[in-house]
C-alpha cells in the first residue's frame, strides 16, 4: 500500500502497472485500514457503499434486487 500511496497512480493504474486483480487490491486496501494501517483515500470516488437489508417494520418481508456485473453475467435476488 505504501507504493500506491507514493505512486501517484489510480487504483486502476496501480493495478495495470502491478498485474494485480482491482478486486484484490481493494479488498486488501479495506482489510489493512480495517487493523489500523494508514490507507487513504479509505473509499475511491464513485465506489458504492453496502446497504443493509435487514427484517423490521419499515422493511418488506418479499424483495428482489438484480446486479449487472458485466460480461452479460446478471445476479438476482429473490427473498420470499
Amino acid at each position: 500500500m505504501a507504493r500506491f500511496e507514493s505512486s501517484g497512480l489510480t487504483g486502476t493504474q496501480f493495478c495495470r502497472s502491478e498485474s494485480l486483480s482491482p478486486s484484490t487490491f481493494w479488498r486488501w486496501r479495506g482489510r489493512l485500514a480495517d487493523v489500523g494501517e494508514p490507507v487513504s483515500p479509505s473509499r475511491p470516488a464513485g465506489r458504492a457503499a453496502f446497504v443493509e437489508l435487514a427484517d423490521g417494520p419499515a422493511s418488506p418481508s418479499v424483495w428482489e434486487a438484480e446486479l449487472e456485473l458485466g460480461g452479460g453475467v446478471v445476479l438476482r435476488l429473490r427473498r420470499c
